[in-house]
């Protein structure tokens, strides 16, 4: 995400909040873009951003000419000699020829340190994002798992209100009521902390939003969703986009950027500066000024190591007679020998950070595949805690005929109906770790959430145009 786009998010973002197509319900992107637009330690560092960038395009102005503009005027009244009376006006310009290219080079530097830095809010804009999403999902989660506790409650209650009356009528024990009475009171408590658990979800994610009352959500936790197929054409083509894309690869690349740009300032520090400059000056002891004087000159520096000096030359005329030269030089040697060592300490620190990029590209290739591997185990367990649900649906139907039928008690049946719920609760927490999953596999792709099937169709299309 360039920081153009950046910006873009969070203009669009805040459009979507105020247009009436959030009545629809709140999105997980919309949900990102949100928390991103309420940070307002995101919005300071994004406006000491721009700051930052605009003084990079001013910085040009190293490349133009220094001119500056002088005036002055000397008035001496004496009462032993004459009186004098001098004005002068005059210009000069200083432009520099040639340096090494360390202009260049310090300018690179500091456009590599901007771009670093822009990467680096941009990732903290998508860290916001993305724990926005996190605490979406944890509403989800703890709203489905208030909703199967308090459904499980409601049907424990009602058996034991079936017991109560068949206790009445004989059918039933006092101690059969009792442990109703237990299994009643534990639901009553898992209940009880489900709806805290919402609470504290709901509270944490309206914070994050920046908001009072949570909005209508759009998304769910859906228990019957599979997993996107990814096959081995499709990790390939992970492991690709991830190279691309991928905050922590793209931040090494401009580390790499920044030091070669390193490298190349220590490597042209001992290169010499070439100015030229010029002055033009006009004088007399009243105006209109009449005598005139202009001068041009060459100055050399440089410094290196070993040898640092400066040397100058210069020509100029005071019409209609004089006219001047003038030359000079000034050595030092062994001005800085240490600094002999710069260059090569730039150069290492710059193979070590290639390195390391390497090694981080190796580290992402694996990374990906084991987070598809992952994907697909996750999948399969989903699946497992659904048909764990049938079963146990099954087994409750069953024991609710037995309870009918007098082979079994209305304990049973209570405790089947809690496996049920147990059952329900399990699905809903393989469901959400397979959409965190997924949700791994986009965050290392740099896509946005539910972006993963787009991603896969993207790639059968182009495998098959092939």
């Amino acid at each position: 995400m360039r920081f153009s786009h950046f910006v873009a998010l969070l203009v669009s973002m805040f459009c979507v909040w105020n247009s009436p197509a959030f009545d629809r319900g709140l999105t997980y992107a919309q949900a990102g873009g949100m928390a991103i637009a309420a940070s307002d330690e995101l919005r300071a560092e994004n406006a000491t951003q721009l700051l930052r960038e605009g003084a990079w395009v001013l910085g040009l102005r190293a490349y133009l000419p220094k001119v500056s503009f002088a005036i002055g005027e000397d008035d001496r009244l004496s009462m032993l000699n004459a009186d004098s009376f001098s004005k002068s006006m005059s210009v000069t310009a200083d432009q520099l020829v040639w340096d090494g290219g360390r202009t260049s080079v310090s300018r690179s530097l500091e456009a590599a340190e901007i771009a670093l830095a822009r990467q680096t809010l941009e990732r903290k804009a998508r860290d916001i994002a993305e724990a926005a999403v996190a605490a979406y999902r944890s509403v989800l989660s703890a709203r489905e798992m208030t909703s199967i506790k308090e459904s499980g409650l409601e049907s424990l209650r009602e058996q034991r209100r079936i017991m109560e009356v068949e206790l009445a009528s004989g059918l039933a024990r006092a101690d059969e009521l009792a442990e109703a009475d237990i299994a009643v009171g534990s639901a009553e408590i898992e209940a009880l902390d489900a709806k805290m658990n919402e609470r504290e979800a709901c509270l944490a994610f309206a914070g994050a939003l920046s908001l009072e009352v949570l909005p209508p959500l759009a998304e769910r936790v859906e228990t019957e969703r599979r997993a996107v197929l990814l096959d081995e054409t499709a990790v390939k083509a992970a492991i690709d986009a991830a190279r691309v894309a991928n905050a922590d690869l793209v931040a090494s690349r401009l580390s790499i950027v920044k030091k070669e740009a390193e490298a190349r300032q220590a490597s042209a520090s001992w290169a010499p500066t070439v100015r030229l400059t010029a002055s033009a000056r006009v004088s007399g002891d009243r105006y209109p000024l009449t005598r005139s004087a202009w001068n041009v000159g060459l100055n050399i520096d440089f410094s290196g190591p070993f040898l640092s000096g400066s040397a100058s030359t210069g020509a100029g005329r005071e019409p209609p007679y004089d006219s001047s030269a003038n030359a000079s030089a000034k050595v030092e040697p062994l001005s800085d020998p240490a600094s002999a060592l710069s260059a090569r300490s730039a150069a290492v620190a710059l193979s070590l950070e290639r390195e390391r990029y390497a090694k981080a590209v190796v580290l992402m290739d694996r990374t990906i595949t084991a987070a598809a591997q992952k994907y697909a185990l996750l999948d399969k367990r989903t699946s497992l805690a659904r048909a764990s649900v049938a079963l146990a649906k099954r087994k409750l139907e069953l024991m609710t005929l037995n309870t009918e039928m007098g082979r079994a008690t209305r304990i049973e049946a209570m405790e089947a109906r809690a496996e049920v719920a147990a059952a329900e609760a399990s699905l809903v927490s393989s469901a959400t770790s397979l959409i965190e999953g997924e949700r791994a596999l986009e965050r290392l792709m740099d896509l946005g959430p539910n972006a993963l099937a787009d991603f896969v169709e993207r790639i059968g299309r182009r495998a098959n145009e092939r």
